[in-house]
């Protein structure tokens, strides 16, 4: 039997409670064996947004997962030199994690942009897409698009219910800026390495 891969991809910049809930619900949901959080690197959609070192973006990630069994990182795209595109992960995923099929969740608003990826169409074919259900966003309008995928690429395209949790990597460097609390927005070890550090201020 395949093992079931999800992949939460992202900058994480910082991570944040509404990642790990959205990974949560996917564990749930379609039932994986794992959630690996992965970091981009230099993500080509990023190149005009501040971003932490590789380095505290890991030790972020590190400490909001540890005590998630089910959760673990990756550091295939932190270690690759250049821009991070999802084809060469995929290729990097295959090679490392043989006999599985991999689940690649985001955001529904990020299915919207697939075909702005780079080689979409063989990124489609090689991996599900999950699509997070958030921010209201009308079912009619993910379905069209979810059809859309699967007609012209054969994609497998999935959907999931993940409670409404506004918070973002935007918003959480803000409240840093601005020094005001994070709490209930973030882990507690990550709320207490924001402060020790002064990382977005």
């Amino acid at each position: 039997m395949l093992e079931k891969i999800g992949i939460m991809g992202g900058t994480f910049n910082p991570i944040h409670n509404g990642h790990l809930l959205m990974g949560e619900s996917a564990y749930e949901q379609l039932g994986l064996d794992v959630v690996l959080f992965m970091p981009s690197k230099n993500p080509p959609h990023k190149q005009d947004v501040m971003v932490a070192s590789g380095s505290d973006r890991e030790e972020m990630i590190r400490l909001a997962i540890r005590n998630n069994p089910h959760f673990q990182f990756s550091d295939i795209e932190l270690k690759r030199e250049g821009l991070t595109y999802t084809i060469d992960t995929l290729a990097e995923l295959e090679n490392r994690y043989q006999d599985s099929d991999f689940y690649f969740i985001m955001g529904a608003d990020s299915l919207f942009e697939l075909e702005s990826w780079k080689q979409p169409e063989e990124v489609l074919k090689r991996m599900h897409v999950v699509a997070a259900s958030r921010y209201g966003m009308p079912m009619e309008r993910l379905q069209i698009c979810k059809e859309m995928y699967e007609d012209k690429y054969d994609a497998r395209v999935l959907f999931i219910d993940v409670p409404t949790f506004d918070v973002s990597s935007k918003m959480i460097r803000e409240r840093c800026q601005q020094d005001k609390s994070v709490r209930y927005l973030v882990p507690l070890e990550l709320e207490t390495f924001l402060g020790k550090n002064k990382l977005y201020c």
